[in-house]
């Protein structure tokens, strides 16, 4: 919620998934709203500090801080 927060205080918007769904149908969602990104943040994210981010139109994946991801993301901002 505080990486979303911030997300959205840089202009970046952003669409929380409800976790009871399951990853697959929350990336389906994504993809059908036109996301260009999804951010995923699972249980080794939450332990590692990190967070992975998916290339909708690729389907890459690579695992990013929090930091990176903003600037990945908006790289205008910093």
């Amino acid at each position: 919620v505080k990486l979303a927060s911030r997300l959205r205080q840089s202009g970046i918007g952003v669409l929380q998934a409800s976790s009871s769904r399951s990853l697959k149908a929350q990336l389906r969602q994504a993809d059908k709203l036109g996301a260009r990104y999804a951010v995923i943040i699972g249980e080794q994210e939450m332990a590692t500090g990190t967070v992975t981010l998916r290339d909708m139109t690729s389907a890459q994946q690579e695992t990013v801080t929090a930091k990176e991801l903003q600037e990945r993301l908006h790289p205008q901002l910093q």
